[in-house]
C-alpha cells in the first residue's frame, strides 16, 4: 500500500491491465455495481467515477453500496437480479477495499491481517441459467467490526476477533445447510467450496461441519491475507491453474462486517 493508492485507483488499473475495457467495450455496460467499504470521496459514489473513466453510456445504472467480507455473493445476487430486466444483458461488478488505510499498525489483532485488493467481474445475461442465494443480517452484532473515527478523528478499523470467530461457526454453516436443501444441490456436487479468506482453521471447520471435502475448500490467505470483499474472487484466481473446476456447482460465501453473511450457488 501507499499513500496514493486507493480503491477506485486499484479497480481504474485493474481495468486497463487487464484490458477489460478493450475486450468487452466497456461503453456498453447496462449497470455498474461497485461494492466497497473505503470509497475515496463519500459522494458521489465509486460507481459514477468509473462511469466517467471509461466513458460508459449514460443508459447506465450506476450503484455503490457499503459492504465488507459479504460483498461478492451479496453483488451476484444483486447482479442477477438486475439482469432479469430485459434491457439489461451486461453489468461490471467492482468490488474491493483498500484497507490499510485504515489500520491501527500498534493493534496485533488487525494489523497483520488486513490486505488490500479490488476484483472487477463481468455478468452476462444467459437464458436457462440457475443460481441460488441465501443472505442473512444481524445488527446486534454491528460494534465488533467497524471502521470509525478515534480520538485524533483518523477512521481506524476495530475487530472484537472473537465474536467475530463466534458468530462465523454459528451462522455460516446453518446458511450453508439452508441454501444445499434449497437448491437440492448435495455436498458431492459442490467441486469449489470458496469462502472468504478471514481464517484458514476456520474455514476448514465451515467446511467439515457442512460435509463439504477439504480438497474442495479453496484458499489464498497465506498469500494475501484478509482482503476483505475482495477475497472470494482473488481465491478463485490464485486457484484457477491449480484447482479451480469449471464443472459442477462452485459454492461462494462470505460473513463479516454488519454482521452480515452470504452465499451464492451456481453452475
Amino acid at each position: 500500500s501507499n499513500d496514493k493508492q486507493t480503491t477506485i485507483s486499484l479497480a481504474t488499473t485493474l481495468i486497463k491491465k487487464s484490458k477489460l475495457h478493450e475486450r468487452i467495450n466497456l461503453k456498453n455496460i447496462d449497470a455498474i455495481i461497485f461494492i466497497s467499504q473505503t470509497p475515496e470521496n463519500k459522494a458521489p459514489g465509486p460507481s459514477h467515477q468509473i462511469h466517467k473513466k471509461f466513458n460508459v453510456k449514460k443508459e447506465c445504472i450506476c450503484i455503490d453500496l457499503n459492504y465488507g467480507c459479504s460483498a461478492y455473493p451479496l453483488g451476484l445476487f444483486f447482479a442477477s437480479n438486475l439482469v432479469q430486466n430485459k434491457n439489461i444483458k451486461n453489468i461490471l461488478l467492482i468490488v474491493g477495499d483498500t484497507i490499510s488505510k485504515h489500520l491501527n499498525l500498534n493493534d496485533r489483532s488487525t494489523a497483520s491481517l488486513f490486505g488490500d485488493a479490488v476484483s472487477a467481474t463481468l455478468i452476462k445475461k444467459k437464458l436457462n441459467k440457475k443460481s441460488y442465494c441465501w443472505i442473512g443480517s444481524d445488527g446486534n452484532g454491528y460494534d465488533h467490526l467497524k471502521i470509525e473515527k478515534n480520538s485524533l478523528s483518523e477512521e481506524i478499523l476495530s475487530m472484537n476477533g472473537m465474536e467475530v470467530f463466534s458468530f462465523t461457526l454459528k451462522e455460516v454453516p446453518n446458511m450453508i445447510r439452508k441454501l444445499i436443501k434449497k437448491s437440492k444441490v448435495s455436498p458431492n456436487q459442490i467441486k469449489n467450496l470458496v469462502l472468504h479468506q478471514a481464517n484458514y482453521a476456520m474455514n476448514n471447520m465451515i467446511a467439515e461441519n457442512t460435509n463439504i471435502s477439504l480438497d474442495k475448500n479453496l484458499h489464498s490467505i497465506f498469500k494475501f491475507g484478509n482482503t476483505s470483499g475482495a477475497s472470494i474472487p482473488l481465491t478463485i484466481c490464485h486457484n484457477s491453474k491449480k484447482k479451480f473446476s469449471n464443472r459442477g456447482y462452485s459454492l461462494m460465501v462470505g460473513f463479516g462486517i454488519g454482521l452480515s453473511w452470504s452465499s451464492f450457488l451456481i453452475r
